[in-house]
């Protein structure tokens, strides 16, 4: 589907895994190539990818859960999408030759992921809000999952249920500070819970973020 916004040509993109929007100018040079990702709402960052197309960039905003072939939760999700993307950007855009990966909160952590697994293909990174380490995945909680996974197996991820098992003070303060937020409904903060998972858990170097 294609439609027309503004100066933008904006196309749906639904291949498998590959699910979101391209969007580009309709005249003129591309000034490269940006793929962009959402954080936990689910969304595929759309405001920051027409910012962005409106600036000359060829862009490709992308969910990486809650679409049709995609995790409905925001767990084990593939890294392989950036391999359809590129795959997909190297077909459909003028310049690929150098790509721009950027994400914001849990889309930079999965930015910086990219970073580090497929950096032969990645020209730079933009990361707003982003983590220093691979974080247990978000959703129900019954059942705790890394966030992302490489050839199906999970990548090594900090736990929140390891955190729970060593119960002090601090991290009392630290889930009372994310509940009190989410019933006072301020914007959702797990800087705090993430700080002790990285000080508590003794899986933090491996899961640290190599880049």
């Amino acid at each position: 589907m294609l439609l027309a916004t503004k100066d933008l040509l904006v196309n749906k993109v639904d291949q498998g895994i590959l699910q979101g929007y391209s969007l580009r100018m309709k005249q003129g040079m591309s000034a490269g190539t940006v793929i962009v990702f959402g954080g936990s709402e689910g969304g595929c960052n759309y405001k920051k990818a027409e910012e962005l197309a409106s600036q000359s960039f060829s862009v490709l905003a992308l969910f990486f859960f809650g679409k049709p072939n995609l995790p409905r939760e925001l767990k084990q999700v593939p890294i392989e999408i950036f391999e359809a993307a590129h795959a997909y950007v190297t077909k459909h855009f003028a310049n690929a030759n150098e790509i721009t990966v950027l994400g914001e909160s849990k889309g930079a952590e999965l930015a910086l992921v990219l970073g580090s697994e497929y950096s032969q293909c990645i020209d730079k990174i933009v990361g707003i809000v982003p983590s220093s380490h691979v974080f247990y995945g978000l959703g129900t909680m019954e059942e705790e999952a890394s966030s992302w996974t490489k050839n199906g197996q999970e990548i090594p991820y900090l736990s929140l249920e390891r955190v729970k098992k060593r119960w002090s003070i601090a991290t009392i303060r630290a889930f009372l500070h994310y509940i009190f937020r989410t019933l006072r409904k301020k914007p959702v903060s797990f800087r705090k819970i993430y700080e002790l998972c990285i000080k508590l858990d003794e899986n933090s170097e491996e899961s640290r973020i190599k880049i």
